[in-house]
């Protein structure tokens, strides 16, 4: 049993288990029989109930945490500093979802489906703006002083650029903000050699632009239309019990995602791969994807059903392969399996942080490991 097959199989059970616990509460109609169906009661009480089943879903998974993130890891935290941790990311995850329930339920009270689609659609761009911000309270990101001729060097402004430490080796950064984007990098790409660390933000660079735009948009999109065919479907979230039918709905929308959007996202990844090949040094990129696979699967090669279904970052030797002059994709939805996860609670949906990269990791909450 590899470290990456551990992590995969720890995943399909968060995950089974989430699309289990969803699918039972939905045929038994237990959130009617539990929860006021009310729509006339007070919001902020009609989501402090529903808040129950986040809580009781964080319960079922919680033996996957401490599985995810105390044991099956290549370097162990100490108990007392993961707890902290884990309490840190799970207080911050409620906090957005009580603050996204109350829009949810104003809006859909106001405006029905309608309402759900417009506030979600606001949730989740909102998010996607903070997400650096968020994984900064989540994880407590410490700032480090990055090197500005590196940075300068790839055409990144260092002023829009953060380096941290996040305590998590799997730690990729990413990119705050929608129009005017800040970029996160992970201090441990300086322990790199310096033409590896260079075509590393060099990537970044050219991630930037429209390959981003096209990720983000289609997470965004994903998110908001799951959100609107699960009010259809379910009925808007007017009252508790129907904020939790709208949970399980979008938790299992997400499941859904998880299925379809790797393979968008394999492609960009691929795509980003040859461009970034072709305005640097080959040897150095492949340096550079390595070192990031050994810091993440460490799993060179893939079984084709495998790596189709569950990754959404290629192989090292299907990205090797495309730095040596391989054919690849032109474009793709770069990390929208991966964007679609943290943006999935402006909808209550559930899966983020149960896959296989980042359970048990509340450093990868926000910011989940990638290319």
């Amino acid at each position: 049993m590899t470290f990456a097959r551990a992590r995969l199989y720890l995943g399909i059970t968060g995950v089974g288990l989430s699309v289990l616990a969803a699918l039972a509460l939905l045929l038994l109609d237990l959130p009617e029989r539990l929860l006021p169906t009310d729509t006339g009661q007070p919001v902020h009480q009609a989501v402090a109930m529903a808040l129950a089943w986040p809580l009781t879903w964080t319960l079922l998974v919680l033996p996957l945490d401490l599985l995810g993130g105390l044991r099956l890891v290549r370097v162990r935290p100490a108990v007392g500093t993961w707890v902290r941790a884990w309490c840190r990311g799970v207080t911050l995850q409620f906090v957005v979802l009580g603050v996204a329930g109350t829009v949810l339920v104003v809006a859909a009270r106001a405006l029905g489906v309608a309402g759900v689609g417009g506030a979600t659609l606001i949730l989740s761009l909102a998010a996607l703006a903070g997400l650096d911000r968020l994984a900064a309270l989540g994880a407590r990101l410490a700032r480090r002083p990055g090197a500005a001729a590196a940075l300068q060097d790839a055409g990144l402004d260092p002023a829009r650029t953060t380096v941290v430490a996040a305590g998590d080796e799997g730690f990729v950064g990413g990119f705050g903000g929608v129009f005017v984007p800040r970029l996160v990098v992970p201090e441990q790409w300086y322990r790199l050699p310096r033409a590896v660390t260079n075509a590393l933000l060099l990537r970044r660079a050219l991630a930037m632009g429209a390959t981003r735009r096209r990720g983000q948009a289609a997470a965004i999109g994903w998110v908001t239309l799951g959100a609107v065919l699960t009010a259809f479907a379910l009925g808007p979230p007017t009252s508790a019990a129907a904020l939790v039918r709208f949970s399980l709905g979008t938790t299992l929308w997400g499941f859904l995602g998880v299925l379809l959007l790797p393979t968008p996202s394999r492609w960009a990844v691929l795509a980003l791969d040859r461009r970034t090949a072709a305005r640097t040094s080959p040897a150095a990129l492949a340096e550079g994807i390595s070192a990031l696979d050994r810091w993440q699967d460490d799993e060179p090669a893939r079984a084709r059903w495998v790596e189709r279904i569950f990754h959404p970052v290629p192989s090292r030797d299907a990205r090797l392969a495309v730095v040596a002059g391989a054919p690849a994709p032109h474009l793709g939805a770069w990390r929208v399996a991966r964007l679609v996860l943290p943006l999935g609670l402006s909808s209550w949906g559930l899966l983020g942080r149960a896959v296989h990269c980042n359970v048990g990791r509340p450093a990868l909450w926000w910011m989940l490991p990638g290319d």
